[in-house]
C-alpha cells in the first residue's frame, strides 16, 4: 500500500492479535491526548483527511444530556435518559430474524448519528435549559464522561491527560476489555489502597482489586472475535478478559503482584500470561505495571500489587 498502517502497541498484538494499528484500536493508550493524536494520524491515513480534533463520550454522557435536555422525538419513539442505553443496544442488535450483513455491519452504529441530529432539532427548535445543560457538562467534565482533545489549544481539565504530581504519590487504575466482547457491564469492581509510613523515606504502597462477574454462569472463556448471531446482549454475557494497567508515581518499583495463569491455548495470540505484573515506563513519566487475567460469568478475582513508593 502506498500509505501502510504502522504496526500496532504492543499489548495489542500480543493479547488480540492485532497486525495492524487500526483506527478502531486508537485509544490504546490511558493518556487520551496520545490517543488522539493516534486516532487524528490514523483517520488522515485512511481517509485522506485530518479532523481538527477529537471528542470522545461514553454512555453516561448521553444519559446525563437527556436529562438536561429532555426526551428526543424519533419517528417511532421517544428516547430518554431512562430508555437510553436499552434504545442504543437494541439498535445495534440486527432485527428478529435478521442475518448480520455487510449492510448491517457498516450501520450497526448509526443510532449515534440519529441521536445526534434529534438533539440539534431540538436545540434549534428553542432555547434549552441553560441551568440544567451548564450542570450536565459540569458533571460530565468532572466525572470524565467527556474527553476533548484539540491540538493547538492548550492542556484543559477536559483533556483526560496523565498528570502526575511533581512531588507524592499518584494511583490510576485502567481496565482494558481485550476478550471481543462487552461484559463489563456484568463486571463489579472494587480498590483499596493502603500505604505504610514505617519507614518514612521509603514508603510501601499495597492495591488491592477485586472483580466480580455477576452472572451466574456463562460459556467457556476462549478469546474469540466473534460477534455470534444474537443480541447485543450476547456479547455481555461472556467472560471478561482484563489487560489492567496500574499507572504508580514516576520511580515507583514493584515488589510483588498475583495473577491467575491464562493458558496460551485460551488465547488468539497462543501467548498466554502466567504473571507476575511487568514493569515498565507508563505515560508521563509514570511507572507501568500491567498483566492479563479472565473472568468467568459465576467468579470472582482478586489481585494485589506491593510497591515501593
Amino acid at each position: 500500500a502506498a500509505h501502510p498502517y504502522p504496526p500496532p502497541p504492543d499489548w495489542l498484538r500480543e493479547w488480540m492479535g492485532a497486525q495492524l494499528w487500526l483506527f478502531r484500536d486508537a485509544n490504546a493508550s490511558p493518556d487520551f491526548p496520545e490517543s488522539a493524536r493516534a486516532a487524528l494520524d490514523l483517520y488522515e491515513l485512511g481517509q485522506g483527511v485530518r479532523p481538527a480534533g477529537v471528542i470522545a463520550f461514553d454512555q453516561r454522557a448521553v444519559q446525563l444530556l437527556l436529562e438536561a435536555l429532555g426526551p428526543l422525538s424519533l419517528p417511532d419513539r421517544q428516547v430518554t435518559a431512562e430508555n437510553a442505553v436499552a434504545f442504543m443496544r437494541e439498535a445495534w442488535t440486527p432485527p428478529p430474524g435478521g442475518e448480520r450483513t455487510l449492510e448491517w455491519w457498516l450501520g450497526r452504529k448509526a443510532f449515534a448519528q440519529t441521536l445526534a441530529e434529534a438533539a440539534l432539532a431540538k436545540l434549534q427548535a428553542g432555547p434549552p435549559d441553560v441551568v440544567a445543560l451548564a450542570r450536565a457538562l459540569r458533571e460530565l467534565v468532572a466525572g470524565g464522561h467527556l474527553l476533548i482533545y484539540l491540538p493547538d489549544a492548550p492542556a484543559a481539565v477536559w483533556d483526560g491527560a496523565v498528570r502526575p504530581p511533581a512531588a507524592g504519590d499518584y494511583l490510576f487504575v485502567v481496565d482494558s476489555n481485550v476478550g471481543f466482547n462487552k461484559a463489563d457491564p456484568y463486571v463489579a469492581r472494587g480498590l483499596a489502597y493502603e500505604i505504610d509510613l514505617t519507614r518514612p523515606d521509603a514508603p510501601l504502597a499495597r492495591l488491592t482489586l477485586t472483580y466480580t462477574h455477576r452472572l451466574p454462569s456463562g460459556p467457556d472463556c476462549r478469546q474469540q472475535a466473534d460477534y455470534g448471531a444474537g443480541a447485543y446482549t450476547d456479547l455481555m454475557e461472556r467472560c471478561y478478559w482484563d489487560f489492567v494497567r496500574v499507572l504508580a508515581a514516576p520511580g515507583s518499583q514493584l515488589l510483588d503482584s498475583a495473577f491467575p495463569s491464562v493458558p496460551p491455548e485460551w488465547t488468539l495470540a497462543a501467548s498466554g500470561f502466567s504473571g507476575p505484573a511487568r514493569s515498565e515506563p507508563g505515560p508521563a513519566g509514570t511507572a507501568q505495571f500491567s498483566g492479563l487475567f479472565v473472568l468467568p460469568p459465576g467468579d470472582g478475582f482478586k489481585t494485589a500489587f506491593v510497591r515501593l513508593i
